[in-house]
Formats: C-alpha cells, structure tokens, sequence
C-alpha cells in the first residue's frame, strides 16, 4: 500500500508579502541597535585630527598611526588603559586648531606626547629619525650624574639619587628642585634638555645649583 506524502504547497502571494514586511522590519531593528560610529572614542579622534590638519599622504598616515600607537599602549602598558581618556586628552589639543592648517606630523606628536603624558611623565612617542638621534647621543663617551628626575610644575624635581654614583656622593637627594646647571637657569626648560645639559664626558665637572625643602637657601654642588 502506497503511503501518501503530504502536499508542500508554496506560500499565498498575501502571506510572502507579509514575511518580507516582517523580514524588512527584523533588519531595521538590528540597524538600529548598531552602536553610532561617533560612539568611538578613537574614530573621533582621527575624523578631528583630518580636520585640523593640510590633507595628503601624511595626513592619511598619521592619521592611522593614531589607531596603531594607542592600540599598542593599550595591549603592551604594564597596567590596564583608559583609552577613551587617552583619546580625549588628544582632542584637547586637536580640536582648537583652525581647520585643515596644522602640519600633519607636528600635531600628531602634540597629540599623541598629550595622551600618553597621562599614563605617566615619562611615557612619550618618538619617530623613527627621533629615536635613532637619541640612541647615537646616548652611545658615545658621554656619563651621567646617577640621577632619576622629572618634571613638577615647570621645575626639574629629583626621583631619587642611584646608590655610589655622583650626584649621591655629593648629596643629593630625593625631593631636591635642580633650579641651575653651570649658573644657567632650567626654569622654562624641557625635561630632555635639562638632561642633556647635566651629561657631559667622563673625567669633566657640572655644577647644579639646588632648593630644598626645610632650607631658605639654595646652594651649589660641584659634580
């Protein structure tokens, strides 16, 4: 006895109708719930930065440098990142500037040295012509003084002095405002600068000129 299979029968013109409505409207919900591109902190950033900058190639590179600098911070920095932080600290700098002036390279690094400046005082970004000027000064016969500073407040603040090493022979410590290097004032000047200012070859002396806290008088330590 011959079984009979159930009849498939296709959907009423009226019923295909009413699932493609349906269809339409499950994917304009979807659409809807799709986060907007100016929720991200980072796409932000670089849209104000095209702004602000001259357009051409070096715009369109250090525009994606953006992306691949602060990803890599975010990934590779010892402890977790804020990078909508990071990222609005770059627009402050960024979004003043009158539209399409700014040199492309010059502005990224104001913008970039601004983020990463509030991770901590050291952390700075240096291009590839940058970093080999600095590894050549400091592979000479050039010595430092042993010493760990910063920046505080526009002044050049002593971290702490590194053990049998000139400055902590000469006793300087921890907290002490180098104010004056060979009777030049520091006052105004880049952190990078008044290091390279208190280096010199070995076997050669630099006098830095010291406030501390407790005493009403500067004084002067030869190095």
């Amino acid at each position: 006895m011959k079984r009979k299979l159930p009849c498939v029968r296709s959907l009423s013109p009226s019923l295909r109708a009413s699932a493609v409505a349906c269809l339409l409207l499950a994917c304009g919900a979807c659409g809807a719930a799709t986060p907007a591109l100016a929720d991200d902190p980072l796409a932000s950033l670089q849209s104000a930065y095209a702004r602000a900058v001259a357009a051409g190639p070096q715009a369109d590179l250090h525009r994606e440098l953006f992306a691949t600098v602060l990803n890599r911070v975010q990934r590779t920095y010892a402890t977790q990142v804020d990078l909508p932080a990071l990222t609005a600290a770059a627009l402050k700098v960024v979004e003043p500037l009158p539209a399409g002036e700014g040199e492309p390279a010059e502005v990224f690094r104001k913008a970039i040295n601004a983020a990463l400046r509030t991770l901590d005082p050291y952390s700075r970004y240096l291009d590839a012509r940058t970093h080999s000027n600095e590894r050549s000064e400091s592979s000479g016969s050039f010595v430092g003084l042993g010493l760990t500073l910063e920046s505080s407040d526009g002044a050049v603040r002593v971290v702490a002095p590194m053990p049998d090493t000139p400055a902590a022979r000469a006793g300087v410590q921890a907290g002490d405002f180098i104010v004056r290097v060979d009777d030049e004032p520091l006052s105004g000047s880049a952190l990078a600068q008044a290091i390279a200012r208190m280096r010199g070859q070995a076997g050669t002396s630099v006098s830095l000129t010291i406030r501390r806290a407790g005493l009403d008088q500067e004084f002067t330590v030869s190095l």
